[in-house]
């Protein structure tokens, strides 16, 4: 198991789509699983990191969907570090 780090980035995205999903719902309900939905991610990147693919020509990033988000990681050594979190329907590519 590798621990998991966000760039400065991925923070401020994490923070953005927290902050959508709340003004979107007004329902910590939502905001929980979220969370929820965030960490399972963040578990499964850190237990097989290899096992996710390449982003096409943007190697060495790395890509995992989870419930109706992106998460871009790089493995370094024994680190992996999260570069980006996307809402599916964002317009990501030009971005990474």
């Amino acid at each position: 198991m590798k621990h998991v780090y966000l760039s400065t980035e991925a923070e401020k995205d994490l923070e953005r789509l927290r902050d959508f999903l709340y003004n979107q719902t007004k329902s910590k309900r939502v905001l929980n699983k979220f969370d929820s939905e965030f960490e399972k991610a963040k578990t499964s990147i850190s237990n097989n990191p290899l096992g996710y693919p390449y982003v096409e020509n943007k190697k060495p990033i790395r890509q995992k969907y989870q419930w109706k988000y992106w998460y871009f990681f790089i493995v370094i050594s024994n680190q992996i570090l999260i570069t980006r979190i996307y809402h599916e329907s964002e317009n990501w590519l030009n971005e990474l």
